[in-house]
């Protein structure tokens, strides 16, 4: 069997994780990211390892680039255990309130991250707390683009699933109640 250097540095990258070594953890998901450039589970995993290490301007960042680079994946919710803890992931969001609620434009890396987390947990107040800051004044910025973007993503109730179609009436002759009527059944 050949060496798989992605896998093996995913796989480490998720256990650093899950045990609270989001240092380790982000140096994996670098390590994945150089054997497969691009993929979108590495950049998310060491964005999560940075949010759990506090790094929120490189987290920041990272996410923002990956939801330009992947928009298809911004309505991704990932399992709890690719998380930070739940109980550090309440401590993350309320320092990254702290810092989207400064004054500037500094605030809204942080609220891009909040509102991430917010999504992510079932926060909807954090989710849109964190895009209306993100958005900043709106306008053609990457930043406000991208949060208009996530607010329609993160924001929406979901469309509704059509109605299951009617299946059309029996062809005459072809009713069960009308074969067994007849007797016919039989003859079939």
């Amino acid at each position: 069997p050949s060496f798989d250097a992605y896998g093996t540095h995913m796989k480490l990258a998720q256990e650093y994780l899950a045990s609270g070594r989001f240092f380790d953890a982000e140096e994996q998901f670098i390590a994945a990211l150089s054997a497969k450039a691009g993929d979108p589970m590495a950049a998310i995993g060491r964005v999560h390892a940075e949010l759990g290490a506090g790094l929120f301007l490189s987290g920041s960042m990272n996410l923002r680039a990956l939801l330009l680079e992947h928009p298809e994946i911004a309505g991704v919710k990932y399992a709890p255990e690719l998380l930070p803890s739940k109980q550090l992931t309440e401590k993350v969001m309320s320092r990254l309130n702290e810092l989207a609620s400064e004054s500037g434009s500094r605030a809204r890396d942080p609220a891009l991250l909040l509102a991430y987390l917010g999504y992510q947990t079932g926060n909807t107040e954090a989710v849109r707390h964190g895009l209306l800051i993100a958005a900043g004044e709106g306008g053609s910025d990457p930043l406000a683009r991208l949060s208009a973007f996530l607010t329609e993503i993160w924001t929406k109730p979901p469309a509704p699933k059509p109605a299951a179609p009617t299946p059309p009436p029996p062809l005459p002759g072809n009713d069960p109640a009308h074969i067994q009527q007849k007797g016919d059944w039989q003859k079939i």
